[in-house]
């Protein structure tokens, strides 16, 4: 017999960004009871700047009960980087993207929601015969190119 085998190690390297620039987008000075997100301002219609400003009003909601635009305020969140916002009250901006914050309580509202939309959606599906889902690969079979993609109304979700 041979020699024993030395076991191997495995010695992955540090955990990155895939473009680099995610540490870029870190936010200084964040308040605690709010979430934020990057939102592109050139995507016209689709989950733009208005878009998420119009979600708490189509919810019943006060407008500053939602997502709204950060700007530029002493002791106020900033981006690390990105020194388009100079004066105060200047929007918050960085690479094409504008800096909106919401009430973390309005946040869990929206996750909510969505995941009760999910799991409706995911039962119908799961309930329904023939009726194919790409993401969950429920109903798929192999060679079916054909999906099945509806989507819920606030009455069926809340149902």
């Amino acid at each position: 017999m041979g020699a024993a085998k030395k076991p191997t190690f495995r010695a992955d390297p540090k955990q990155r960004a895939v473009d680099g620039v995610a540490d870029l987008t870190e936010i200084v000075n964040p308040d605690p009871d709010r979430c934020y997100v990057l939102v592109n301002e050139v995507n016209r219609g689709f989950f733009d700047v208005e878009y998420y400003e119009s979600l708490a009003e189509n919810m019943g909601l006060e407008p500053e009960d939602g997502y709204n635009v950060e700007r530029r305020r002493e002791g106020g969140p900033r981006l690390k980087t990105g020194r388009t916002a100079r004066g105060n009250d200047d929007i918050l901006r960085f690479r094409g993207m504008v800096l909106m914050s919401c009430p973390k309580e309005f946040k869990d509202m929206l996750n909510d929601i969505g995941q009760r939309g999910a799991d409706k959606y995911a039962n119908e599906v799961r309930k329904r015969q023939g009726v194919a889902d790409d993401l969950s690969g429920i109903g798929l079979r192999r060679g079916d190119d054909t999906t099945y993609i509806r989507t819920l109304s606030r009455q069926e979700i809340e149902g």
